[in-house]
C-alpha cells in the first residue's frame, strides 16, 4: 500500500508567502497575503500579472544531487 507521507509543513517566513488571501471571480482580481494586488486576467503572452507575480518571488529550486 503506498500511503503519503506525513511531513509537517515548513515554517512561512515574514513575507515568504505569496497565496492568494482575497479573490473576485467576477472582476477576475486577486489580493496576495503580502500585499500585491492584481489581475488574474491573461494577458496578451498567456501569463496572468497574478502568475507573473509568483513566478517572480518563487526561490530557486534546489540543484538535484
Amino acid at each position: 500500500m503506498n500511503l503519503p507521507r506525513n511531513v509537517p509543513p515548513r515554517p512561512a517566513q515574514a513575507g515568504e508567502r505569496h497565496v492568494i488571501a482575497e479573490s473576485s471571480h467576477r472582476a477576475r482580481t486577486v489580493t496576495c497575503e503580502c500585499g500585491w494586488q492584481g489581475s488574474s486576467e491573461p494577458g496578451p503572452e498567456g501569463r496572468s500579472p497574478w502568475q507573473e507575480h509568483v513566478a517572480e518571488h518563487r526561490p530557486p529550486a534546489r540543484p538535484r544531487p
